[in-house]
């Protein structure tokens, strides 16, 4: 946890870092493509601030109010994240499309060309730590950090482009900038929607599921089974079948027992195991929570 909040914080230093840079450099050149430039790398400290805040928030324990934990911090962190990529993207288009229509005047200046490319150099850095520790940890803020990373890269390549060649390209690069910024927060916004409205994971996912259940010895079936994301994490409803002769505490021990083994998997956060009789239609109205 300590390695993902210096990992958070020094994304908010490194972007407050270039957003000063890039600004100047926009300035001193007239560079539509790098302020626009110079504007992701502002939405970015205020992302990357969201995401430092996220991880604190995520690791608290569960409490009276929050029963299930704050798994949803981050998945939240990644929706704020992508809102302000939308409206920045569509501000930079914006901004871009009257250079675009009559062309823009640019001054050359070799530092500028540095100050991006640096830019980048850094960004690919910041891409393979947080994408490293983002998935070795599950974190899906870090992992949209990743994703921010690595556009900001392929941006700032557009932007070397189009600023190097000059006249009206300047405005094209800044115009694709835009449109890079604003598809990549709509693809982030619609990822982590589904982590808050608990959409329901893979077909194989559940798949996984059932096969896991059915192995532990004493089931005899598995009717059914539900499940839905908790924030970043599964919440899984399972209903398994067990002989009607069987007595309540051999048959709790099996739900104990398929609870624990399906616990085991990645990305489950709880397990409910419903017992119903085997051949019998109608559910019995006992679980394991």
């Amino acid at each position: 946890m300590i390695e993902k909040n210096r990992l958070s914080l020094m994304g908010v230093a490194l972007n407050v870092l270039l957003f000063i840079i890039k600004t100047y450099a926009g300035v001193v050149t007239g560079s539509i493509a790098i302020l626009s430039d110079s504007l992701n790398s502002m939405l970015d400290v205020f992302s990357y601030g969201t995401v430092m805040i996220a991880v604190r928030v995520q690791r608290a324990e569960p409490d009276d109010g929050h029963p299930f934990g704050h798994r949803r911090a981050e998945p939240l962190a990644g929706m704020i994240i992508a809102v302000l990529a939308a409206v920045l993207g569509f501000t930079v288009i914006r901004d871009s499309l009257p250079g675009v229509l009559g062309g823009t005047t640019t001054v050359y200046d070799p530092s500028a060309l540095v100050i991006v490319l640096l830019g980048a150099l850094a960004k690919t850095i910041m891409w393979f730590l947080y994408r490293h520790v983002g998935l070795r940890t599950r974190s899906v803020a870090l992992q949209a950090a990743a994703i921010d990373s690595r556009n900001d890269i392929l941006a700032s390549s557009v932007v070397l482009v189009g600023y190097g060649v000059g006249g009206r390209w300047d405005a094209v690069a800044g115009l694709l900038v835009g449109i890079w910024i604003l598809v990549s927060g709509v693809q982030m916004g619609l990822e982590n929607s589904g982590y808050l409205l608990g959409a329901s994971p893979s077909k194989e996912f559940l798949e996984r599921v059932r096969s896991v259940s059915r192995s532990v010895p004493g089931v005899r079936g598995v009717n059914d089974v539900r499940a839905h994301f908790l924030g970043d994490l599964v919440q899984v409803e399972v209903h398994i079948e067990v002989p009607g002769d069987m007595d309540v505490k051999t048959a709790h021990d099996i739900g104990m027992a398929v609870q624990e083994r399906l616990l085991e998997l990645d990305d489950i956060g709880s397990v409910f195991v419903h017992i119903d009789v085997e051949g019998d239609p109608v559910r019995l109205p006992f679980s394991l929570g």
